[in-house]
Order: structure tokens, then C-alpha cells, then sequence
């Protein structure tokens, strides 16, 4: 029932009422264990601008059901905003980071294919003409 109450509010793009319906569900296991309750709230959170959180929901659908190829796509579409964010940023080698992973999660996007060339191009670009990158070293969690 939460969970349909929270389809409804994505739906008229009441992105918090979703938020709040799909975390009830989950806490009070209406849809225990369902991939589509994660991917869901995934999606909500990505609406909300909680990306690492979205991401992190989008992971839990996956790891319930991995042929849920709906939350494997989201996931990538995810990372490519995160990967553009920081390539926007020059932060050149963690944006190529984040488009490796996002080719892991839908190795046929070909948009992370695209992104990632252009990173490296970028990188090698810079290095050629500046001796190396001046990005601090990262850790992608």
C-alpha cells in the first residue's frame, strides 16, 4: 500500500510525500527484500539531489535482483551526471573513475563510453602540456 501511495506521489512529483511513502514501506517490510521499492526510492532521491544516497538505493536494488536491468541503468545514468559534475570541475581522473563504474553497471551506455574517451583525451592532453595533473589524489567510496 505505501509503496503504491509512493508511486503515486513521484508520479505528480511530490518527490518528498514518495520519499516518506517508500521509506514506511521499507521500514515496516510491506515489500520486504523487493528490488522495485529500492530502485523507487533510488529514483526519488536522484529527484531530490541526493545522488550518493540514490546511488546507494539503486546498489540495494541491484544486490537484491541482479537482472534488474531498471536499477542497473539508473545507477550508470546516476554516475554520468556525478562523472560530468566533476569533469566540469577538472577533476579529470576522479570524473574517469566514475564513468569506468558507470560502464560496469550498463556496459552498453554508450554515453559513459563517450565521456570516458573524452576524459582520457583530457588527461592526456594535460599531461602533455603541463607535465601532469595537478588533481589531488581520490578515493571513490
Amino acid at each position: 500500500m505505501m509503496f503504491d501511495e509512493g508511486k503515486v506521489f513521484y508520479k505528480i512529483r511530490d518527490y518528498k510525500k514518495a520519499y516518506q511513502a517508500f521509506e514506511q514501506a521499507i521500514q515496516l517490510m510491506v515489500v520486504p527484500n523487493n528490488a522495485a521499492i529500492h530502485e523507487a526510492r533510488g529514483a526519488v532521491l536522484y529527484e531530490l539531489k541526493r545522488y550518493k544516497e540514490a546511488g546507494a538505493s539503486y546498489e540495494q536494488a541491484v544486490q537484491l535482483d541482479p537482472i534488474y536491468k531498471s536499477s542497473y541503468i539508473a545507477k550508470s545514468d546516476e554516475l554520468l551526471i556525478e562523472g560530468k559534475s566533476l569533469y566540469t570541475s577538472k577533476r579529470y581522473k576522479e570524473s574517469l573513475i566514475v564513468f569506468e563504474q558507470a560502464i560496469q553497471f550498463h556496459h552498453m551506455n554508450k554515453r559513459a563510453y563517450i565521456l570516458k574517451k573524452w576524459v582520457q583525451d583530457r588527461i592526456a592532453h594535460s599531461k602533455a602540456n603541463k607535465g601532469g595533473l595537478s588533481n589531488e589524489p581520490f578515493r571513490y567510496e
